[in-house]
């Protein structure tokens, strides 16, 4: 037996072995082992289920950080080389919990795993990313002091998610359309059917706060170049309302949210390659329905908000990508605060 069939032999071995794992994988993304690297990315090329299923493990049992993890995802899928089977394969191996962890690994950066995860895949991802912003201290844009979430919602624009069931859309749907304040729900009945409709009556959405709508601007840049991105912005996110609909509203709420939709800039729906009179048709049908000229919008919170994201991602960008680098940082910065 050759020496390369051996150590491969002994790499497979180690892949297989949670406790061993992540010493192989973490190889995957060290410049400084040239050699190591070399084997362990045959063996990934020779195996890539292999190397997916050893991801699964997780980053404590694998001694890798979050950035670490995603990073081994990106080369992982580099080495499958095909874009179905790559789609295939991380299908098989991981849970969607897993790779919604996995895609939010890093941030901003340019990401194959993004290019090639399934829909479902990216909006369970999304939704895991947007949804620390669901915070009660922080005031709604559309209604900073309403005191409970009043929900109307545009249920002939949003698409279903794959495995809803028409039932459970009606169950959704019905629990979801509260009352709004005087007790009068809106219903077919009303004689202006055509004033009812816009999903920006929802009231008090706790993802329509500045943090929460930057980041789906975000997954909006990083998803663009998909072939699939207009079937994207038309799914479901939260409740009822799609990915498009927060987009619209982003724009709207960062121009401070302009009676004239032609102060929306055109730079704003150029970013995510919408038209941008196509976008301000549904931006208006969308806010047709709400209550929204009287409500404040403080300035100084998209700026917080911005500087937020901002340091949010700066620090992904530069995050350290093992456990033990991690731990080595802390130590560092806690030997500085003595003067060590």
């Amino acid at each position: 037996m050759s020496e390369h069939n051996s150590n491969q032999i002994v790499l497979k071995r180690e892949m297989q072995n949670p406790a061993t794992a992540g010493l192989v994988l973490r190889k995957l993304i060290d410049r400084r082992d040239a050699d190591g690297r070399r084997e362990v990315m045959n063996l990934v090329k020779a195996d890539p289920p292999l190397a997916l299923a050893a991801l699964q493990h997780g980053d404590d049992v694998l001694g890798l950080t979050p950035r670490g993890s995603a990073d081994v995802a990106e080369e992982i899928i580099g080495a499958i080389g095909d874009d179905h089977k790559a789609r295939e394969h991380v299908g098989q191996n991981l849970t969607s919990d897993r790779v919604a962890e996995l895609l939010m690994g890093r941030g901003d950066l340019p990401s194959a795993l993004v290019d090639i995860a399934t829909i479902p895949q990216l909006i369970e991802a999304m939704r895991q990313d947007i949804a620390p912003y669901k915070d009660a201290n922080e005031a709604s844009i559309l209604a900073p002091h309403a005191s409970a979430e009043v929900v109307v919602l545009d249920s002939d624009r949003v698409s279903t998610p794959v495995g809803t069931s028409d039932d459970e859309d009606d169950d959704e749907e019905d629990a979801l359309i509260a009352k709004p304040e005087g007790g009068e729900v809106f219903n077919d009945d009303e004689e202006d059917e055509e004033e009812l409709v816009g999903d920006a009556a929802l009231i008090n959405d706790p993802y329509l706060r500045p943090g929460a709508l930057l980041m789906f601007r975000s997954w909006a840049i990083r998803l663009r170049d998909r072939k699939d991105f207009a079937e994207i912005l038309d799914q479901r996110v939260f409740g009822l309302r799609t990915f498009k609909t927060y987009l619209l509203l982003c724009f709207w709420a960062e121009s401070f949210r302009p009676d004239d939709l032609d102060d929306v800039p055109d730079d704003c729906f150029d970013s995510i390659g919408l038209d941008p009179e196509e976008g301000r048709t549904e931006l208006a049908r969308i806010i047709k329905g709400g209550e929204l000229s009287e409500i404040d919008l403080d300035p100084a919170e998209w700026h917080a908000a911005k500087a937020e994201y901002g340091a949010r991602q700066d620090a992904i960008a530069h995050a350290p990508k093992t456990i033990d680098e991690t731990e080595r940082d802390k130590a560092k910065q806690a030997a500085s605060k003595l003067n060590f």
